[in-house]
């Protein structure tokens, strides 16, 4: 096996395959982490397609080729493809634009760096979601006032691949300014004295920050995270920008689809409808798990229905709108949309007027 290089440091290696080398590429730094898992992925798609295809020539007693007839495909697989594809496409021109990885954007000072991955890259949204790597929060709050409450216990568990990477997760206390309502106390369990010890909000937040680096953020009720999580980003130099996936969303949208009403739209009552097991409710790791195990069982849900991308999941809480006013085309605006969500169990109103800590 001949020597080649691997990155721009100089060092040398033997890679005994395409995957190994994009791994070695990712570690030294010729690629980001994100681009060579992006085209690790793709090609392993393309590889399993090729290896069934040739595996079915064998047991028909064909000799083995390389050419897969779009005809031979499943229905979502040539889509699966395409996207995958598109994938590889944007590594491309993200290496051509910007060949160490970085991308500038300006901060809110005006000075300009990294955003630490969180800006998404050119075509991410059209990622088939199997292919794109996730990261679910959950946030423990003293209350729902984003003027004047705070975090107090916060969570991030990554998903790659459609798998929950739980030995990668992360979670910690915050400190906080002002003491915790009894309200709220009653929800979490989390009392102003177990934060004593707890560092800063800008210093525990740190590994919640790395962990977003490169990833879609997903959470359930999504507008309470985005509210709370924009200014302690923003303080780090980082803003929160392109899809942010809302379980909420994906449950009524899912039972849109299959034409039943949803029960309940709680984190615990969605994870139960789906066969999930519920992890410790209003614990922010807890919580995070189950919305990680809640996430790719509606995603894969609704695959069964049209393949699923980024963007189509983010787009989650538009589809839903669209397919109910589709399903009742007499409401006049929001009042036939309150209407039919009594129907469906399906909330039409944005989640701020239906707060809720469940």
């Amino acid at each position: 096996m001949p020597t080649s290089p691997v990155g721009g440091s100089g060092r040398r290696g033997t890679c005994a395959s395409t995957t190994a080398r994009l791994v070695a590429a990712g570690e030294a730094g010729t690629l980001t982490a994100f681009d060579a898992l992006t085209l690790q992925e793709a090609f392993e798609l393309v590889c399993q397609l090729r290896l069934d295809h040739q595996v079915a020539q064998l047991q028909a007693g064909v000799e083995p080729d390389d050419f897969l007839a779009p005809s031979e495909l499943n229905p979502f697989t040539p889509s699966y493809l395409k996207e995958a594809f598109r994938a590889v496409a944007s590594v491309q021109r993200h290496i051509s634009t910007s060949p160490s990885g970085d991308v500038p954007v300006p901060s809110p000072d005006g000075r300009v760096g990294r955003c630490d991955g969180l800006r998404p890259r050119a075509g991410r949204g059209r990622t088939p979601w199997r292919l794109a790597h996730f990261c679910v929060v959950d946030l423990e709050l003293s209350g729902l006032n984003s003027d004047t409450d705070e975090i107090i216990s916060f969570a991030a568990v990554p998903i790659d691949a459609a798998r929950v990477v739980a030995g990668n997760a992360v979670c910690g206390l915050c400190k906080n300014t002002h003491l915790v309502p009894e309200a709220s106390v009653v929800v979490h369990g989390i009392r102003t004295v177990d934060l004593a010890d707890a560092p800063p909000l800008h210093e525990a937040i740190k590994p919640l920050v790395d962990i977003l680096a490169g990833r879609v953020l997903v959470a359930h009720a999504a507008w309470i995270e985005r509210w709370f999580l924009t200014p302690v980003l923003r303080r780090h130099g980082v803003r929160l920008r392109g899809p942010i996936l809302d379980t909420r969303d994906l449950g009524e949208l899912l039972a849109l689809e299959r034409g039943v009403p949803l029960a309940t739209a709680s984190l615990s009552g969605l994870a139960r409808s789906l066969g999930l097991p519920v992890h410790r409710p209003h614990h922010a790791l807890g919580d995070a798990l189950t919305a990680a195990q809640a996430f790719i069982a509606l995603a894969t849900h609704l695959d069964e229905f049209a393949p699923q991308t980024v963007r189509s999941l983010a787009d989650a809480r538009k589809r839903k709108r669209t397919r109910m006013f589709r399903m009742y085309p007499g409401g006049a605006g929001w009042a036939g949309g309150v209407a039919s969500s009594r129907q469906t169990g399906c909330s039409m109103y944005p989640y701020e007027r239906t707060i809720r800590w469940t």
